[in-house]
């Protein structure tokens, strides 16, 4: 469980680093991620350019948890 929570919060870091800036993933990690089952681990080391504040990350994913993403209707 507690790789489950630590990779949302890589994939978190790693999501919210690419939206500002844009990611590279090597054709290797492109290639062990669609070939990952739903339920798999994947390991990948995690580059950045540039510092960023972990703590007003993790602040800020926690606080836009149980909101609907853009992708999801706000209707129910």
């Amino acid at each position: 469980m507690k790789q489950v929570s630590m990779f949302w919060v890589a994939a978190g870091i790693v999501l919210a680093y690419s939206l500002c800036f844009g990611a590279e993933f090597s054709p290797e990690l492109e290639f062990e991620l669609e070939q990952a089952k739903s339920d798999e681990f994947v390991s990948a080391i995690v580059i950045l350019e540039s510092p960023i504040d972990i703590r007003t990350l993790d602040f800020r994913l926690h606080e836009e948890k149980g909101r609907p993403g853009p992708s999801q209707s706000r209707s129910a």
